[in-house]
């Protein structure tokens, strides 16, 4: 069996105040690298918040090094950033989200980070009428991430043909798709036509699962047929990382042992198929 890179986003293994799903743990977040190490998982995918946090170690010299002694420290990997920002700050329409991305990445690089995450939704949701206007946004966050050496993972609601034409039409080698299992479940698209319709241009994965109701819930008891989507991950030559992006339950760690759990059990079973 390949071995896959396997990664939880930051935040997921403390259960927040508020229970909300994307949570920075201000005060836990340097005992999250010891507890993803104890699951066996091989990095953290770190994220910038919705609302620029200066406390948020990754905007920081001092919390940078901080990042990388913890990795080593506990055999991680620096490996991805999700830049939750540009959620509530246009990319089309405002400049200082493409200045916040560009930082972050140099910020990111600096570290070792090898994958940039945007997630084109609400304020930057990309549609099929607005497309075009993505175009020189990213080609702008495109030149930078060359010269630090990323790959930029566009995270979309567009259908897997939509999102095709999309990056055919941008023509940027290191821009590419992040497959998110809950949210195009949780859509009703097809994830088997649309893993292998994306094919070679999918350089992430999200794990996650939905119900009917488009809520998070453990990974098998949503709308994810997860045979399915793990035998299409594996049938287009997949190599890169699967990130849990998965709902808490009562105990986040105990939860996040069963997500690995489940998800190792598929590559496992389909990966001699």
């Amino acid at each position: 069996m390949s071995k896959h890179l396997m990664g939880i986003v930051q935040g997921r293994l403390t259960q927040p105040p508020d229970y909300s799903l994307q949570y920075f743990p201000q005060e836990n977040w340097r005992e999250e690298f010891q507890l993803a190490s104890s699951i066996g998982l091989d990095y953290i995918e770190f994220f910038a918040e919705r609302t620029h946090n200066p406390k948020n170690p990754i905007w920081s010299k001092e919390g940078l090094d901080e990042i990388k002694d913890l990795c080593r420290v506990n055999g991680l990997t620096p490996h991805t950033i999700c830049n939750d920002y540009v959620i509530d700050s246009s990319l089309i329409d405002q400049d200082d989200s493409i200045d916040q991305t560009i930082q972050l990445m140099m910020n990111a690089s600096s570290i070792g980070i090898k994958k940039l995450i945007l997630p084109l939704m609400e304020k930057s949701e990309i549609t099929k009428t607005n497309c075009e206007g993505f175009f020189e946004p990213l080609r702008k966050i495109a030149r930078h991430a060359e010269k630090q050496s990323i790959l930029v993972c566009l995270e979309t609601l567009l259908d897997g043909s939509s999102l095709l034409t999309f990056l055919q039409k941008l023509r940027l080698s290191n821009v590419m798709a992040c497959f998110d299992t809950g949210n195009r479940a949780g859509l009703g698209q097809d994830l088997e036509s649309d893993i292998s319709l994306l094919n070679q241009h999918i350089c992430h994965v999200h794990i996650k699962d939905k119900n009917i109701h488009n809520q998070n819930v453990f990974l098998g008891t949503g709308e994810v047929n997860f045979h399915t989507a793990i035998k299409a991950i594996l049938k287009i030559g997949y190599r890169g990382g699967f990130t849990f992006e998965t709902f808490r339950g009562r105990d986040p760690l105990t939860t996040a042992k069963y997500h690995y759990s489940f998800i190792q059990f598929f590559l496992h079973e389909l990966s001699s198929e």
